[in-house]
């Protein structure tokens, strides 16, 4: 509800006069009486809203206040609410500043009910907050980098754009009107950038959960910007981005983007594009990430030890908390280097009430931190620290939480939202009611109240209110992270290996007993950490005198794991491109390389192959390579125990001195197992 400045002038004004009439209540105030009366409907409904008595009307025109209204706290309510006003129509302000060329003063100060004084004062604002970024608000224009304005309107309105990703526009369903993109796209908009995006992540690997969201927030912005002609002029790194993948897939499939927008995306524009996607996916393409990865998966095991000692809880085999920090630390780093999205404290608020947590987080990322040579923000941190509060909440007292679900939509809406809830999260919904019901409401055994309207409140009577899109965006779910509730678990991997274990022995009752027995172990195994020695098998393990180049040591070691199947052809291709493109980063001392590609479609099972050579084979950047430990991974956890135990092995010169004098793959093994022994 809008709270203008009328509405505060009329308490104050009944507050001295507390016998008067709406006549002379609207002459004080020199307005039309049919204002005063809208704006004293509209202060009895905030009155029953809290509880408290209505005013005082006869049939003359009377107007009075009870004796028992408390007026301070009505004022209170009211600035509170007037505070929310004031930053909504602020909001609105800056997307016209953003997406209009001209705005006119006096139509804005009529549309927000303010004054023209007012719109004026919240410009200046907005000014003098563009100067901190070096932008100038010029004749109501704003100057300056594009990609900066790109990144303060992306912080500015990243959560009502991403709504719309999950907006249906079935049967003819709109835009939200009280969406502030109302006016500035269309659902024809809309559909052209999904389908955009679904076409060029057809060919992607291992997408962060956020690249939907994020990617389609950004398209929006570019868009409403190039419509308006205001382009990328300035972009770094030009050679490499023309001659990634990337840029090429977006070259490709943007024409009929461009066709249904109206608008042209320059060769800048796909450069951008290309360079947001490389945070997004792929170890292979983020140079930074790409020559630090192996010390980055060891740092993340460290500080899970780290905070699993300092709050004095056993998280060290959630293999979901491993899984969810290893996905997440590749686009957190990319944002930190590239200064993208991390100066407002977007989620810092979700988290500050669990202040001891998020100290212990923010400390034990400094190795981090210095490893990749930047800080982390708040904001960072916080992400950070949801991925340990839903950890934390797995690992000691697993209960199902009692929810109560506040719901404007009518009963099919809201019971759609309710299953929804019942079926990703660890809850029963028990009632779903609307927002007027909520004081009249027995909330003896709710556990959390979570609204998909917007409310003031963070707390009902002791009982956090938490208020979510109904689309239950990723953002949606760090929110809901935050306070504890868990997302009910599939083991995705174990079930595909489970169906193809049956497909493969459906004829032979025996066999299909003995491979279920052995995945069946597995999984009661599945909170141990798998080392090197439980994925090598001597089939897998090959000496060779020499190969004719590196290419063929790459593909030699291939083969071993894809003869039975455990990798496609495309894993080997993939990391010869790699190696071809960027070079040799995953080659290290005592001439080991530990070649890899992305956790991926390409990868059929977990493994882990063996070449050794007895003459050294020269790999890019004059490296020389005895020893390849070839590494698949269906998930990014599966090896981290493993690389622990090759770093071991590769940094014992007796041991690859003894490598050389091996006879056979027996023997190999036999020498991996002495040196890995505690």
């Amino acid at each position: 509800m809008y709270i203008n400045n009328r509405l505060l002038e009329i308490v104050d004004f009944l507050k001295e006069n507390k016998d008067t009439t709406i006549r002379e209540t609207a002459e004080h105030l020199n307005i039309l009486e049919q204002a005063v009366r809208y704006e004293i409907n509209k202060l009895d409904f905030i009155l029953e809203l809290n509880n408290m008595p209505l005013l005082v009307k006869n049939k003359n025109g009377g107007l009075g206040i009870e004796d028992s209204l408390d007026l301070e706290r009505l004022r209170g309510i009211l600035d509170g609410m007037n505070k929310d006003s004031k930053e909504e129509r602020q909001s609105f302000l800056k997307a016209k500043l953003f997406f209009e060329k001209k705005i006119n003063i006096t139509k804005l100060s009529k549309s927000l009910g303010v004054s023209r004084t007012t719109v004026k004062s919240d410009i200046l604002e907005f000014a003098r907050e563009m100067e901190k970024y070096d932008l100038q608000l010029e004749n109501n224009q704003l100057h300056g980098d594009e990609g900066k304005i790109r990144n303060l309107i992306f912080r500015e309105f990243f959560r009502e754009i991403s709504e719309l990703y999950y907006q249906d526009f079935s049967n003819d369903k709109k835009i939200p009107a009280e969406n502030i993109f109302f006016e500035y796209l269309t659902e024809a908009d809309i559909k052209a950038v999904k389908k955009f995006i679904r076409e060029i992540s057809r060919d992607l690997k291992n997408k962060d959960n956020n690249f939907y969201e994020y990617f389609f927030s950004y398209m929006v912005i570019s868009y409403l910007r190039i419509k308006q002609k205001k382009t990328i002029t300035n972009v770094e790194n030009k050679k490499f981005l023309q001659s990634i993948e990337e840029y090429k897939m977006i070259s490709k499939d943007i024409g009929p983007l461009e066709e249904s927008l109206g608008v042209k995306y320059g060769k800048n524009e796909k450069m951008i594009l290309a360079d947001y996607m490389l945070g997004f996916h792929s170890y292979a393409y983020n140079t930074l990430i790409f020559d630090k990865w192996l010390e980055i998966e060891l740092l993340v095991k460290e500080l899970i030890k780290n905070v699993s000692s300092r709050t004095n809880t056993d998280i060290l085999s959630d293999d979901e908390l491993l899984e969810g920090l290893l996905n997440h630390i590749k686009p957190a780093i990319y944002r930190m280097k590239n200064s993208i999205f991390t100066e407002e404290d977007i989620y810092f608020d979700e988290v500050k009430e669990y202040k001891e947590l998020l100290e212990i987080v923010g400390e034990s990322l400094k190795p981090l931190a210095e490893l990749i040579g930047s800080g982390f923000s708040n904001s960072e941190k916080a992400l950070f620290t949801l991925h340990f509060l839903a950890s934390i909440e797995r690992n000691t007292k697993k209960t199902v939480k009692n929810i109560l679900l506040i719901c404007s939509g009518g009963y099919g809406t809201s019971r759609l939202v309710a299953d929804r809830m019942e079926k990703e999260y660890e809850v029963k919904v028990i009632d779903v009611i609307s927002y007027f019901e909520l004081f009249d409401t027995n909330i003896e055994n709710v556990d959390i109240i979570i609204s998909t309207i917007k409310t003031k409140e963070r707390d009902f009577n002791g009982i956090p209110v938490v208020t979510v899109s109904p689309f239950f965006t990723m953002n949606d779910q760090k929110i809901l992270s935050s306070y504890n509730l868990v997302k009910r678990q599939v083991n995705e991997t174990e079930i595909i290996e489970i169906l193809d274990i049956i497909n493969k022995n459906i004829d032979n009752e025996i066999k299909l007993k003995n491979e279920l027995s052995k995945v069946v172990f597995l999984d009661k195994k599945k909170n141990e950490d798998r080392g090197l020695q439980d994925f090598i098998t001597k089939e897998e393990v090959s000496i060779l005198d020499s190969v004719k180049d590196w290419q063929e040591s790459i593909k030699t070691a291939g083969n071993l794991l894809l003869k039975n199947k455990k990798i496609t052809e495309k894993y080997i291709d993939e990391i010869i491109h790699i190696t071809e493109t960027f070079g040799a980063h995953f080659v290290f001392q005592n001439e080991v390389a530990i070649p890899h590609g992305d956790a991926s479609k390409n990868v059929n099972i977990s493994s882990v192959s063996i070449l050794k050579l007895r003459k050294a084979v020269l790999f890019p950047g004059e490296k020389k390579v005895s020893l390849i430990f070839f590494i698949s991974a269906k998930r990014k956890k599966d090896h981290v125990k493993s690389i622990e135990d090759i770093i071991k092995l590769m940094k014992n010169t007796e041991f690859i001195e003894k490598t050389n004098t091996v006879k056979n793959t027996e023997e190999f093994l036999e020498l991996i197992k002495l040196y890995l022994m505690p």
